[in-house]
């Protein structure tokens, strides 16, 4: 079976081979299938906007076809502060044009100096997938706690395409960025290593959900 991830992101579409490589299924991207697609995202959660990808390309190919957005919450703003990123991470402004990674690195790492250097954020992430069938499923694990983290005004060295954030993204736990994260911290943190464990368990769930999406496939 061939499943579309319906991004252009080389992370994310990685993110989900990884996930899934085991089963038996393919994992394209637009680029596989020299399909380029506009897609409004118009959705009040990082679930609906993801469902609405993932129907925009599912009907332009018809392959079943997984979808993923996030929303980016600051503590130190209330949610309907107009700072707040929400749905809005590359387009803080709320604007329709998107900032580029190095835009990104820019603007979030001023609003941390303007806090004293750092700002807690989390992410809540939003799954989706449409079948060969167009049956719809969405999938958001409530059970995962805020994994709260800085996002500080001193960018690291390194910097991945795609990810611009992680460049700024330190754990709240060691001060540590996160490249800089090795398993032998986590081994001797014990909140670390709890935080890994949590983290895996709602990658299984996702795997899960995904199964029992593409095969109806039951996990209790």
């Amino acid at each position: 079976m061939k499943i579309l991830c319906a991004t252009t992101s080389k992370p994310k579409i990685e993110f989900f081979k990884n996930l899934i490589s085991d089963l038996d299924v393919e994992v394209v991207s637009p680029k596989d299938l020299n399909i380029s697609l506009s897609v409004v995202e118009d959705g009040k959660t990082a679930q609906e906007n993801a469902l609405i990808k993932a129907m925009a390309y599912h009907k332009a190919t018809g392959l079943a076809t997984i979808a993923m957005d996030s929303a980016l919450y600051l503590s130190e703003y209330n949610e309907s502060d107009s700072i707040q990123p929400g749905l809005r991470v590359r387009r803080p402004y709320n604007t329709a044009v998107e900032l580029s990674d190095d835009e990104m690195i820019e603007y979030y790492s001023k609003l941390a100096h303007s806090h004293g250097g750092r700002l807690s954020a989390y992410y809540i992430d939003g799954f989706a997938i449409v079948d060969e069938t167009g049956t719809k499923f969405t999938f958001r694990d409530y059970n995962y706690p805020k994994n709260i983290f800085y996002l500080v005004d001193k960018p690291h060295f390194r910097r991945e395409v795609g990810n611009p954030l992680d460049t700024i993204s330190v754990n709240r736990i060691n001060g540590k960025y996160y490249y800089d994260q090795t398993e032998e911290d986590i081994k001797k943190n014990k909140e670390l290593s709890t935080r890994k464990q949590i983290h895996e368990e709602g990658m299984q769930r996702l795997k899960e959900f995904i199964q029992r999406s593409l095969y109806g496939e039951k996990n209790d």
